[in-house]
């Protein structure tokens, strides 16, 4: 697995950041054969804070046909959804 550049070079997957690779794998997630269910704890991490709305909107957009839950502590993510996109979800002893 890996990249191409558009110099034509390619960078294979062991080169590039652990950040990089969990942005590309969210970003292919439309263009894969839809599953039921995504489970994502916490998605945000290895991310540059800049990449976390473009992967929110890829979310978003696959959410459309398959259902995507996720658990975070990232007021990053947080703010880049709608009230109505978030559960709240407490423990009490």
């Amino acid at each position: 697995i890996g990249v191409m550049l558009k110099s034509g070079v390619r960078v294979p997957a062991e080169h590039m950041s652990e950040g990089m690779l969990y942005y590309l794998a969210f970003i292919l997630l439309p263009h894969l054969e839809p599953t039921g269910l995504i489970v994502l704890e916490e998605p945000e991490n290895g991310l540059h804070p800049s990449r976390i709305a473009d992967v929110m909107r890829v979310l978003r957009e696959v959410s459309k046909t398959r259902q995507v839950v996720m658990a975070t502590h990232s007021p990053l993510v947080v703010n880049e959804l709608q009230p109505e996109e978030v559960t709240l979800v407490t423990r009490t002893e």
